[in-house]
């Protein structure tokens, strides 16, 4: 996956996150919705928040 493909998924959950908040994203990446590599806390989410590209779907956050 490029960079371009990855940052479409981050405006997608962005844009999830803007009308229905935090864990309407995580629904959305559970449903197959949004893609994402991998689950990992996200200390600002918090949760076991879905990762893409090495950062949260929700925040942005970069995983450490």
């Amino acid at each position: 996956m490029n960079i371009t493909e990855i940052t479409k998924v981050h405006e997608a959950a962005y844009a999830i996150y803007e009308k229905n908040g935090q864990w309407a994203v995580h629904d959305a990446a559970k449903s197959g919705q949004l893609l994402c590599d991998t689950w990992n806390y996200c200390a600002p989410c918090d949760a076991e928040s879905p990762m893409l590209g090495g950062a949260c779907l929700v925040c942005a956050t970069e995983e450490t």
